[in-house]
């Protein structure tokens, strides 16, 4: 039980540190994170699904996207493959 709790809390730990800077990059351009999930729990590697949503103009939305695009990976270990 412990060594499970331990694995998930790492998991935990690793969504937030690949997720946040994306996520404040979506919201400064004005794009709206509405959803963060994921459907296989044992798939490896972890396939993370971001929904988002905006509105206004295509290339301001383009470049909110861009960015975040670029922050993906800076803030994150790697990830465990077992």
């Amino acid at each position: 039980m412990v060594i499970a709790v331990s694995q998930n809390v790492r998991r935990v730990e690793w969504l937030l540190l690949t997720f946040t800077l994306p996520i404040k990059r979506l919201r400064k351009n004005g794009l709206d994170v509405v959803a963060i999930h994921h459907h296989m729990t044992g798939d490896r590697p972890v396939v993370i699904f971001l929904h988002y949503w905006g509105r206004g103009p295509a290339e301001k939305l383009a470049t909110g996207f861009k960015a975040a695009l670029d922050e993906l990976g800076k803030g994150a270990p790697a990830q465990e493959t077992a």
